[in-house]
């Protein structure tokens, strides 16, 4: 008869090495993933300085499917759509980002309204949306000072003095350049 603690390590045993196993290849999974981002990383600063768009797709596209949380990636595919004329994937995309989690990727919902706003905007949007874009980029990050002072400037023109003011001067505390536009509108 074979004791129990006899028992236990014989059944016991071929779960333990494939436990073992199993752990080596995750860990090796992770290196193989970070040196696999790192060569893009690569490519893109090549593609860059190249300016071979199409290759800077492909290595953002890489990073972010390797890195499915790197959001300053799939920002920067949403420029490159833009400078390479495919304004709608751009603009779904930044949409796409903009609706992300609870508040969306801030810089998504500043960069929709900076594209509203610019002399040819792919989609004109009310001035409703706007202030929504604005307030959900400064809910994820109030340290944004461009969305700061484009929230300020609306305030100012409604003639709203306290929340225009509050708002311009975050932007000039976050970046100096924007303190003439406080004095300005004061």
């Amino acid at each position: 008869m074979v004791s129990r603690p006899l028992l236990f390590l014989l059944v016991g045993t071929p779960y333990l090495i494939l436990l073992v196993i199993l752990t080596t290849w995750v860990l090796n999974l992770g290196a193989a993933r970070n040196e696999a981002v790192s060569y893009y990383e690569k490519v893109l600063k090549l593609a860059e300085e190249q300016s071979d768009a199409a290759m800077q797709e492909v290595s953002l596209k890489a990073i972010t499917g390797l890195r499915a949380g790197d959001v300053l990636r799939r920002l920067r595919l949403v420029d490159l759509y833009w400078k390479t004329n495919r304004r709608q994937q751009s603009w779904d995309l930044a949409l796409d980002l903009a609706a992300r989690g609870e508040y969306g990727v801030p810089e998504a919902h500043l960069w929709i309204v900076k594209n509203a706003l610019s002399v040819e905007p792919f989609q004109e949007l009310p001035d409703g949306q706007i202030e929504e874009h604005l307030r959900a980029a400064l809910a994820g990050n109030p340290r944004l000072a461009d969305a700061n002072l484009l929230l300020g400037i609306r305030y100012s023109e409604r003639r709203e003095w306290q929340l225009a003011e509050k708002h311009l001067q975050t932007a000039a505390e976050l970046n100096p350049d924007y303190l003439i536009t406080l004095v300005h509108i004061s």
